[in-house]
């Protein structure tokens, strides 16, 4: 059953079957975000969803409509196609309510769902023998733990990675440690992954600072929790200040 994996309040990413059908027609493909709110008391193929939103705004799906969702579990995140059976208001809550059309399935990727949100992030660059003692050991020097961070401002950040802007270059390849502070419910949580540089580039009308791309090559369980927890809260409180 449903109920043996998912949780009430689950995260769900959701992706339009066919526009990843015709995904080689160019058609941009939207990443739409959800909630569990319930399950069915009586057929258990069937979910109540939170209507979601896309760039902020409540996005009102159509009945018939087919995606593929991705839900975040306790236990990992997991896929199953789904088609939207009804839609309602209540109580200033918007609901789906959508039957699944196949079977959950445990999913392993490196991409997830991306917030825009500038927060601070402090970094500090591996030099070559700090790349040596981390492929030896496992772990970060004694040494380059107490060098002190530069400082950036994230774009959006990611279960699996961030963009954020710094006053210097980094190189595509380079191996940095990064550290962020989330913010949830007035508690604050420190966050530290190591992450590899993908692009780093001229950020647009500004001179002297950089674009830079990272995605995270060693991070804790619970520390990715953590921040897509950090995300759905954002995104939350997001959905709650447009209905309002």
């Amino acid at each position: 059953m449903m109920a043996e994996i998912l949780a009430l309040g689950n995260k769900i990413e959701m992706r339009e079957i066919s526009k990843r059908l015709n995904s080689e027609k160019n058609e941009s493909e939207r990443v739409y975000v959800s909630q569990l709110l319930e399950f069915d008391e009586e057929e258990d193929d069937v979910l109540y969803i939170a209507m979601p939103i896309f760039e902020g705004k409540l996005v009102p799906l159509s009945v018939g409509a087919r995606y593929e969702l991705y839900f975040y579990a306790k236990k990992g995140i997991y896929a199953a196609n789904a088609e939207i059976v009804n839609r309602y208001k209540s109580n200033n809550v918007y609901v789906l309510v959508v039957r699944m059309l196949s079977d959950l399935k445990k999913y392993q990727r490196r991409q997830f769902f991306r917030l825009e949100t500038n927060i601070e992030i402090q970094y500090k660059l591996f030099g070559e023998e700090d790349e040596k003692f981390f492929r030896t050991m496992g772990k970060i020097s004694d040494e380059m733990q107490e060098r002190p961070y530069a400082a950036g401002v994230t774009l959006d950040i990611s279960g699996g990675g961030v963009r954020f802007v710094a006053k210097e270059r980094l190189n595509s390849g380079d191996k940095i440690m990064v550290h962020l502070n989330l913010v949830i419910d007035d508690v604050t949580y420190p966050c530290e992954a190591v992450a590899k540089v993908v692009a780093s580039t001229n950020a647009r009308g500004k001179e002297n600072v950089y674009e830079n791309r990272i995605e995270f090559v060693q991070i804790k369980d619970a520390e990715r929790e953590m921040l897509i927890k950090y995300i759905f809260k954002e995104e939350r409180n997001i959905r709650k200040r447009k209905m309002e």
